[in-house]
């Protein structure tokens, strides 16, 4: 009975044929039971719904619309779900158009979704455009009252995740950090603070943590800062932060320089840039030492920037003319046959080495020679690849080893640095196995951990040949 008047109002839908009435009721019953209510109803002692005959076809109609509000009262739950949000829509968009469209009268959550499951069934009529928007102002309301109660909850979980994750308990640790340090006066406490500050990204808490530590002390700090933002490729903060540095180097003591430029050198490997060591290179040009060039030229190889190199050449040569140490021309000249050789100019390399050779030999005689210089001469000569004065000068800096005034690291590095070169590029492998043996032999020697005898045997026995890790 509903299918034969309008959804939209309280009025007949016309006549119908039996196989519109089918069509209608695709959904919920079947062909035979319409056809079969249909003849039921039109019966004479029911008359319900009457019927005419147009060209041998039977229509169906209603038969007064008085029955509609009893009929739909009597149907009540039976109503298929499309027909009752049909009648939920048409009232709904009759109220809000009534009340000049106040959202007051919108469709609440549970009428918007009945009505938006029946969409394809929806019976739109005149009224289209009326309802069709108000379906879409009632779906934005609801997603907005969804969003607002949501978002929050979105934020609190978002928020507590974040809080108990690593990257929360990292801010709180730095909360903790940046509390504790504000009480804080101690030099080491301080230079830890600061470093942890600047590799978690927090450069100004690193810069005024520095800015607390006394200039006496803050040498070490600084560049332990310095070359945390280098790993971080900071370069303009490096050389900024570096520059600071130098101001609280002690031109007189050759410690201060040493651990400048090798900061200097690991922050520039660090970050990938010559920049920083080229800047510190000029800035400490005025009070740099041949103590102090042995550092640089083996970052500027590892960097690879052929113009630095240049630079460190002519320091050298600035500095070979002032003095008259043998100690320091052997080693000065030795450090320009490295760089020559680097540069690719083996001719100058030569020239340079033979030069601290001939120094070498006038000064073995009085013992004068340091390890440390006459390793570095044994370095050069593997370099360039005269392995006998390599042999002869490497098993002369075994047996001056101690016997210098300077400090033994810098003497034990040097030797390990030159032992690796000559073994790396050594082909008569006896001349390594004897200074093995000799190695051995020498229980007083301290060897740093850059040396591994056991590593040199091994190669030796397969027949491979040991390369350097510099």
């Amino acid at each position: 009975m509903p299918s034969t008047q309008n959804a939209d109002d309280n009025v007949r839908a016309g006549y119908l044929t039996v196989g519109q009435l089918e069509n209608k009721l695709a959904q919920t019953v079947s062909g035979s039971d319409v056809e079969e209510a249909v003849n039921w109803l039109a019966r004479s002692d029911v008359r319900l719904v009457t019927s005419t005959i147009t060209k041998d076809i039977a229509y169906f109609a209603l038969a007064h619309e008085r029955i509609i509000p009893a009929l739909r009262r009597i149907a009540g739950q039976q109503l298929s779900l499309a027909e009752k949000a049909n009648q939920l829509l048409s009232r709904r968009v009759s109220e809000w158009l009534g009340n000049d469209r106040s959202p007051r009268y919108l469709l609440s959550w549970r009428e918007w979704r009945s009505v938006e499951r029946q969409g394809p069934y929806l019976s739109w009529g005149a009224q289209k455009e009326n309802k069709e928007s108000l379906l879409l102002q009632s779906k934005k309301r609801t997603l907005l009252r969804a969003l607002c109660v949501c978002l929050p909850l979105l934020i609190m979980a978002c928020t507590a995740l974040w809080w108990y994750s690593n990257l929360g308990e990292l801010y709180r640790l730095h909360q903790d950090l940046t509390n504790a340090t504000d009480v804080i006066d101690d030099t080491d406490t301080l230079n830890q603070a600061a470093v942890a500050f600047a590799a978690a990204w927090q450069t100004s808490r690193a810069l005024n943590l520095l800015h607390r530590i006394p200039a006496g002390d803050a040498l070490i700090p600084q560049t332990n800062v310095a070359e945390a933002l280098a790993r971080r490729g900071e370069v303009r903060d490096v050389i900024g932060l570096m520059e600071n540095a130098f101001r609280n180097v002690d031109a007189k003591s050759p410690y201060d320089l040493l651990v400048f430029m090798r900061s200097c050198g690991d922050s520039a490997v660090s970050a990938r840039d010559s920049r920083i060591l080229q800047r510190c290179v000029e800035t400490s040009a005025s009070i740099q030492t041949i103590r102090s060039l042995t550092v640089a030229p083996d970052y500027a190889v590892q960097l690879g920037d052929k113009h630095l190199i240049r630079t460190l050449m002519d320091q050298g040569e600035e500095m070979l003319q002032k003095t008259n140490d043998s100690n320091l021309q052997a080693r000065c000249l030795s450090i320009l046959a490295d760089l020559a050789a680097q540069m690719g100019d083996t001719k100058s390399g030569t020239a340079y080495l033979k030069q601290a050779i001939v120094i070498a030999r006038a000064e073995l005689a009085n013992s004068q020679l340091k390890g440390e210089t006459l390793a570095m001469l044994a370095y050069s000569c593997a370099m360039l690849g005269d392995q006998d004065e390599a042999f002869q000068f490497l098993h002369v800096a075994f047996k001056a080893s101690g016997s210098g005034t300077y400090d033994r690291e810098h003497e034990l590095n040097a030797i390990s640095r030159a032992l690796k070169e000559f073994t790396s590029r050594a082909k008569d492998t006896a001349s390594v196995r004897e200074l093995l043996q000799f190695l051995k032999s020498q229980n007083n020697l301290e060897w740093s951990s850059d040396i591994d005898l056991a590593e040199l045997e091994y190669h030796l026995a397969t027949g491979t040949q040991h390369r350097p890790t510099m």
